[in-house]
């Protein structure tokens, strides 16, 4: 996947055991790993290799993760839909700020 398409919002349809590779040009180089672990009637299981993240999405979920910073999000996936044991993924490279959560 290009640095554009993850820039821009790459969407797959993939199965069970799909990688797809992308980049986040942090201090580090940045290569990822997003694989399909399983993929269910409504939701899938994915990790993301470099930092092992172990997601399970549910139809219509998305996640924002900081993969390189403490300070902001860097990666947005969603889960699409389901069609014929394959997960509908949108992935895109975002720049968002982490707000702290001040609990009372």
């Amino acid at each position: 996947m290009t640095r554009k398409e993850v820039y821009a919002g790459y969407t797959k349809l993939l199965k069970k055991n799909e990688k797809v590779n992308f980049s986040i040009f942090d201090f580090e180089g940045g290569r990822h790993l997003l694989i399909v672990k399983g993929v269910g009637e409504d939701y899938v299981n994915i990790t993301v290799e470099s930092n092992q993240i172990n997601l399970t999405l549910g139809v219509g979920q998305s996640v924002r993760l900081n993969l390189t910073s403490p300070i902001y999000y860097d990666l947005f996936i969603k889960l699409d839909k389901i069609s014929n044991k394959k997960a509908e993924l949108t992935i895109q490279l975002i720049n968002e700020p982490i707000k702290e959560k001040i609990v009372r």
